[in-house]
C-alpha cells in the first residue's frame, strides 16, 4: 500500500490546511435504534458512520460516510494518524 496515497484519500473529507491543526483522526457509528430493533441477522443498515475529526485545539469534527467509504478508510486510519503526528 502506498503511503502517500493512502494520504491523500484523506484530502476528500477535510483540507490538507487543516492537517496540521488536527491531532486524530477516528471512524465512529451511532445506532438508528427503531432501525435496530427491526434487524434480522448480520446486517447493519441502522448504523450510520462518521469521521470523527479531533482538532489540537480540542474541538470535534464529524463527517458522514457510507459503509463502503467506512470499511476503505478503516484500513488507513491508523497509518494516516502516524503521519499526523509528524506534522
Amino acid at each position: 500500500m502506498d503511503i502517500d496515497k493512502t494520504i491523500e484519500i484523506f484530502e476528500e473529507y477535510f483540507p490538507r490546511e487543516d492537517w496540521a491543526k488536527v491531532r486524530k483522526v477516528s471512524i465512529k457509528f451511532k445506532d438508528i435504534l427503531i432501525l435496530k430493533w427491526f434487524g434480522r441477522g448480520n446486517v447493519d443498515f441502522y448504523r450510520r458512520y462518521f469521521l470523527k475529526i479531533s482538532y489540537k485545539d480540542h474541538t470535534l469534527k464529524k463527517s458522514s460516510l457510507s459503509a463502503y467509504d467506512k470499511n476503505f478508510l478503516k484500513q488507513r486510519v491508523k497509518i494516516f494518524n502516524q503521519y499526523l503526528k509528524t506534522l
